[in-house]
């Protein structure tokens, strides 16, 4: 049962800039559990004859919107977690799928927003066209991360090019 959540996971994170940094444990009770630098976005287990989701309440009403979740469920909170939200489901592998598709839908953007990166760099050889461009025109956006230029354009100071402003 849990081969798809694994699938899907894989599929999803396959052309990822964040593919390194999300990792899938199997756990002992044979839950998985979906995990980003160290912290659990949520997991996934049985409990008799429904399927469960412990899901990160951040995750689940900033990003996946369970309002869209287009498949019937329960939802309760973890008094021993708080900041996760259980989402039960029927045992169904077409249902766990798409439950599955549905929480992974957003997960880029989440882990981008969650990204800190361990360390930062002043600009790079791009300089000159992010300021031409008001923006970061790096294509690899783990690297464009770091650099603390790209947050100076996004704040609108421009110390380069035709738009300089400083």
């Amino acid at each position: 049962m849990f081969e798809c959540v694994e699938k899907i996971c894989n599929e999803t994170l396959l052309n990822s800039a964040f593919r390194d940094k999300v990792s899938l444990n199997v756990n002992l009770d044979n839950s998985v559990s979906v995990i980003y630098l160290g912290q659990k976005i949520f997991g996934c287990g049985v409990s008799r004859n429904k399927v469960f989701f412990s899901i990160k309440n951040e995750y689940l009403f900033k990003y996946a919107d369970i309002n869209n979740l287009d498949v019937d469920y329960e939802i309760s909170n973890l008094k021993s977690a708080p900041d996760f939200t259980r989402l039960f489901i029927t045992r169904s592998k077409s249902i766990i799928e798409k439950t599955v598709k549905f929480l992974f839908s957003n997960i880029e953007a989440y882990l981008f927003d969650n990204y800190v990166p361990d360390s930062t760099f002043d600009c790079c050889q791009f300089y000159m066209q992010c300021s031409d461009k008001k923006r970061c025109v790096h294509t690899d956006v783990l690297y464009a991360k770091r650099c603390t230029y790209k947050r100076k354009l996004e704040s609108g100071i421009i110390f380069f090019g035709e738009n300089r402003n400083v």
